[in-house]
């Protein structure tokens, strides 16, 4: 009997402990994704539309060079 209130204490422990990582696992993500989006409001602001399209022009252009030798196998030149 004592086994098995030590087994059922143990898994409580573990549960709650998950949970606890659970939680601060999605502040951490939630406070991520809110700085995120300020950076980018700011950015915006900044560059206004036209050069924010024209970032995001180069990041797309930029993943498509590196993309397509990946996908046929070859290798890339980071620089």
């Amino acid at each position: 009997m004592k086994v098995a209130v030590v087994v059922v204490a143990t898994a409580s422990v573990v549960v709650v402990i998950a949970a606890v990582i659970v939680v601060v696992v999605v502040v951490v993500v939630v406070v991520v994704v809110a700085v995120v989006v300020e950076v980018m409001e700011v950015v915006v602001e900044a560059a206004g539309t036209a050069g924010v399209e024209a970032l995001l022009a180069l990041v797309v252009n930029k993943a498509i060079n590196y993309s397509l030798p990946l996908a046929q196998g070859d290798d890339i030149n980071l620089l």
